[in-house]
């Protein structure tokens, strides 16, 4: 008998299945259920956690097999939910993301060489990735990367955009750094070189000092002004045009603009 069958007021389904085994064995068992796995009316995902945590001592050496079976369903549906909240990470982030983000979001450590051989992801540094679909030349894109290069081993960023960068940033300049300039803090420390790309600057910035935009940290219009003055690298003609575009676009408040002001007739 097969079909569809109401029991005490709960709806069942019995299937035919064309071969089955006499004896019922445990492999069988276990195989059938993951073959069905999208029929459980359990969570699927929780299912397959589970499984994994179990000791299957009496199956050994058939065990191999049931956990590479495992590991192919859970990597071809690393959940909906995950992949959901890894995007928001990256969208934040013009499409980057680090491993620690990648596995927060729901994804396990050992599937991410997966993801990249995949070109699920694409592997930018060590530690970073990107997801295909965002653009990797934008200008915002490079500033991220950099940014998410700073991090710490707590995985928190320390750098922050500065001086002429900042400046570019905030469209405040006609400069054309061929370099990125970044402040980080005075405990920074890398083993490796420092790319090419990037001047860092040694200062303890206050949170006063720094704003986040489009998923990486910068200097404020003031403090990049006056980073710029006490480096002497511009002229005085041009501070004093930077200054003034500032001021046009309401980008200082009063105390700082006095501040700066001050700065600036010192500087003469």
């Amino acid at each position: 008998r097969h079909g569809k069958v109401k029991l005490d007021s709960k709806k069942f389904v019995f299937k035919n299945i064309p071969e089955f085994p006499r004896k019922l064995s445990r492999e069988f068992l276990l195989i059938d259920m993951l073959n069905n796995l999208k029929s459980l009316g359990e969570d699927s995902s929780e299912v397959l956690k589970r499984l994994k945590k179990k000791n299957y001592v009496d199956l050994i050496p058939r065990l191999c097999i049931i956990n590479s079976i495992i590991e192919v369903i859970m990597l071809k549906s690393d959940s909906t939910t995950a992949k959901k909240n890894l995007y928001k990470v990256a969208h934040q982030q013009q499409g980057y993301f680090t491993a620690k983000q990648a596995k927060k979001a729901g994804y396990s450590q050992k599937h991410h060489s997966y993801h990249v051989q995949s070109k699920n992801w694409i592997r930018e540094m060590r530690g970073i990735f990107r997801l295909p679909y965002f653009p990797q030349d934008d200008e915002d894109a490079q500033l991220v990367l950099w940014y998410l290069w700073s991090r710490d081993r707590n995985e928190k960023p320390q750098g922050v955009y500065s001086h002429e960068t900042a400046l570019r940033i905030y469209d405040l300049s006609d400069l054309m750094p061929s370099r990125l300039h970044m402040s980080v803090p005075w405990t920074f420390r890398r083993f490796n070189p420092i790319p090419k790309i990037l001047v860092l600057h040694k200062a303890n910035l206050k949170k006063r000092d720094i704003r986040s935009i489009r998923g990486f940290a910068v200097t404020t219009p003031t403090r990049a002004i006056l980073d710029l003055i006490e480096t002497k690298r511009i002229e005085h003609n041009q501070i004093k045009q930077i200054f003034q575009e500032a001021l046009k676009r309401g980008m200082l408040p009063p105390k700082e603009e006095k501040k700066i002001k001050k700065v600036i007739h010192n500087e003469r």
